[in-house]
């Protein structure tokens, strides 16, 4: 079987899984890395791949090349967790081709996928800073920042999520929302708080702007004319995040993905690691373990919540 035909097969047998399109497109952009790699320029069948193979692909994944962040390129080397992405994908492929048949060993059997990486980031920001945020979104003049801003802060959604977000899905009422994203339909739950907001901003865009769709979050810039009214895209969630980082005096931009952090480090340090990972939506409870590395200021912290010790002398 030649590689690409391969490659369509193990797509094919991800979506009849249930995968998403987003999952979908992971693995297609990934493994397509790996099948135009110069490792495999002579290469056409799967069952040629070797081990060999698969280590020289991963030697090369670790040398400096040009990076593309954006519309800007800059000359680096991979970081150690899109290595591990990387080499996830190919053995979830490779152990696809050799269980269906279509090659006699598994070529990356050999390897195996880093864990505990040190490349992790724990982005998340304090409270002091999100109510800063949340105060310039009150003062930007519109319900929609406020209501975004805490939707965000109450379900620690991701911005695609958000950004796929319609009011048929959402039930003020009971306080949660169905959203679509990277990881399919999943609930997400807010508080009485956030639904006024969301009620608010939703009689706003009932009565001024009138859209001719069912999406949640819509884009307000006067500039952009021919976008006004218009389903918010991810990259417009992000950019409202900058803006309201700006408004607030604060030094470095904010994302959405930060909120999301934040978030889960709460649900860590106050509730546990199942319920953590439900709710981020993880699939796998070693991605939300990740959140649950503590620094020195989280440990003293919780000594303090959590001590029997009295200041009153028995």
């Amino acid at each position: 079987m030649l590689i690409n035909n391969a490659i369509d097969a193990f797509l094919l047998a991800v979506a009849a899984r249930g995968g998403t399109p987003a999952t979908q497109k992971n693995y297609r952009e990934r493994l397509a890395r790996w099948r135009n790699s110069a490792v495999l320029r002579n290469v056409q069948h799967i069952d040629e791949v070797t081990p060999a193979h698969i280590d020289r692909w991963l030697n090369a994944l670790r040398r400096p090349r040009t990076l593309h962040v954006g519309s800007r390129t800059r000359r680096g080397v991979y970081s150690p967790a899109t290595i591990a992405g990387l080499i996830g994908d190919l053995k979830t492929f490779t152990k696809f081709c050799h269980t269906r048949g279509h090659t006699r060993v598994d070529s990356a059997a050999h390897i195996k996928r880093p864990r505990n990486l040190p490349g992790f980031r724990d982005r998340a920001i304090g409270e002091a800073t999100f109510r800063k945020l949340l105060k310039a979104a009150y003062a930007s003049g519109n319900p929609r920042d406020p209501a975004l801003l805490a939707f965000f802060g109450d379900t620690g959604c991701r911005r695609g999520e958000a950004a796929n977000a319609v009011w048929r899905d959402v039930d003020l009422a009971d306080c949660c929302a169905i959203v679509s994203g990277k990881t399919g339909r999943r609930a997400v739950e807010y508080s009485d708080a956030t639904a006024d907001l969301m009620g608010q901003w939703r009689d706003w865009l009932d009565a001024i702007i009138r859209p001719n769709h069912d999406y949640v979050f819509v884009n307000l810039s006067p500039v952009h004319k021919h976008s006004y009214g218009r389903p918010m895209r991810p990259e417009a969630i992000s950019g409202v995040f900058k803006r309201l980082s700006a408004a607030a005096g604060l030094e470095r931009r904010i994302g959405p993905h930060a909120v999301r952090h934040m978030v889960a480090r709460r649900f860590v340090d106050h509730g546990n690691l199942a319920l953590a990972q439900a709710k981020l939506g993880h699939t796998d409870i070693r991605t939300t373990a990740r959140y649950a590395r503590p620094d020195r200021s989280r440990v003293h912290e919780a000594t303090r919540r959590l001590s029997l010790i009295s200041d009153e002398n028995e």
